[in-house]
């Protein structure tokens, strides 16, 4: 095994035949975070503060990349400054567009300032591992599937979101056909039957086509619901990763000191985190999956309960300030795992590069 730039080791992944063999350990490492929501005025949440703070541990972690899911900052156009602070770094930064990016922004502007391709989604390789980036933001009005735009969406609510036929034909394709363990990021869940993206369905037969070679897809990972929670479909993990900054209640308050207000006009309708909520996390190609998260607190102490809102999100989930830590092992890699030292103990040729 060679050592690379990051720290991990060179590996060489061979799928084949409706299975795939390790030929040497390959680890990929990144930050993830969701629902910044820079919005001067409007909310309160020292962007500036909590984005330096996740650039600094990024630095420090040594990571190979960074990616936001969504709604990252409402106003881009106004705010290029904000969104050089994350790309000029040094550290490579990638973004993905969420529900109310292009609330004030045209759609086309967004992605031109994100340095997002034309259509919306992409994929890169890093470290033999693929990553796919969609886009779901969009609703469905008489067969025609329509981007979020402008605040188009806001009088649709049960049209959406929806992974319009082009993107789902794109997933299939760049997953069934990938060298590499996949992993899928998206602003809406694909995992949440009620609140999730109107046709998951389509999204999840993909995944479960995909695990007839075990391992071809090994983590999915969404924002926008501000919840921190995991849970595994087909033997694939789902994380639902919570906001960086707070939670939206639907009831309002007058518990923050009154300063808060007058510099945010939204502020009483949210519970706000004091710690800048984000995950660092490591995949490695026989399976290990670390998620190295962080606990906080509510600021000022105000949480939901004390003005009448609920403690769990539209689906039961708890609204906590944290990103949880979970260390785990895919169950058929490590099966596989075993088949290529038993096999390597036979003959050396089995482990030759593809």
């Amino acid at each position: 095994m060679r050592e690379n730039a990051s720290g991990g080791t060179d590996a060489f992944i061979r799928f084949n035949r409706g299975s795939f063999v390790i030929l040497s350990i390959q680890r990929v490492k990144f930050t993830a975070f969701a629902d910044l929501h820079h919005h001067p005025g409007v909310f309160y949440s020292s962007p500036e503060k909590r984005l330096d703070r996740i650039l600094e541990r990024a630095g420090e972690e040594k990571v190979d990349f960074m990616i936001h899911l969504g709604d990252f900052c409402h106003t881009p156009e106004k705010y290029v400054d904000f969104v050089h602070r994350y790309d000029r770094s040094g550290i490579p930064a990638y973004h993905m567009l969420g529900n109310h990016e292009c609330d004030e922004c045209p759609v086309e502007a967004v992605k031109r300032i994100y340095n997002i391709p034309p259509c919306g989604y992409y994929h890169f390789d890093c470290n033999n591992f693929r990553m796919i980036v969609l886009d779901p933001n969009y609703y469905c009005l008489d067969g025609r599937y329509i981007h979020y735009e402008l605040k188009n969406y806001y009088s649709y609510g049960g049209r959406l979101p929806y992974l319009p036929p082009e993107q789902i034909a794109y997933l299939r394709e760049t997953v069934l056909g990938s060298p590499y363990p996949c992993i899928l990021f998206s602003h809406q869940s694909f995992e949440r039957a009620v609140h999730g993206v109107k046709n998951r369905g389509e999204v999840l037969k993909i995944v479960r086509e995909s695990q007839r070679t075990p391992g071809r897809v090994v983590l999915c990972i969404n924002g926008h619901h501000h919840v921190d929670y995991l849970r595994f479909v087909d033997g694939v993990p789902f994380l639902d990763l919570n906001s960086t900054t707070h939670f939206w209640c639907a009831e309002s308050h007058r518990l923050f000191p009154e300063a808060v207000y007058r510099e945010a006009r939204l502020a009483g309708n949210t519970v706000i985190y004091d710690e800048p909520v984000h995950a660092v996390i490591t995949l490695q190609s026989d399976g290990l999956i670390e998620i190295a998260g962080m606990s906080g607190s509510m600021m000022f102490g105000v949480t939901p309960e004390m003005f009448g809102a609920p403690r769990v999100d539209p689906d039961g989930r708890e609204i906590t300030a944290d990103c949880s830590s979970v260390r785990l092992r895919l169950e058929p890699f490590a099966a596989n795992r075993r088949k290529v030292r038993a096999a390597a103990a036979v003959s050396s040729s089995a482990l030759s590069p593809a």
